[in-house]
């Protein structure tokens, strides 16, 4: 009987162990991911662009999606979204000489 209950023992250890390992693993994982999206997302810049007779926001936009990291993976109305959001304009008109921030990466 007690043969019976040592093995249950050892086999109930085992499982906690496995269970520790786990839970140890993804802590560190989850940690590793969060730590790797917070520092990349602080590698995100602000630059001046100077507007020309004939820049538009649609324009700008189109350019920035081709040559700017950070806007690849966007449509080009978020990017004027997010123009227009860190010049806080309230529509898309602007003015050759204004000077207007852009993220980039």
């Amino acid at each position: 009987m007690n043969n019976k209950r040592d093995k249950s023992i050892k086999i109930n250890l085992k499982k906690f162990l496995r269970g520790i390992i786990v839970i140890i693993f993804l802590a560190i994982t989850i940690t590793f991911i969060a730590t790797k999206s917070i520092y990349s997302y602080k590698t995100v810049e602000e630059k001046e662009i100077c507007i020309k007779s004939g820049d538009t926001l649609w324009t700008i936009a189109k350019h920035e999606k081709k040559y700017n990291e950070y806007y690849k993976r966007k449509e080009i109305r978020e990017i004027i979204n997010d123009i227009r959001n860190l010049n806080n304009m309230s529509d898309a008109n602007i003015v050759p000489g204004e000077i207007i921030k852009i993220y980039y990466k």
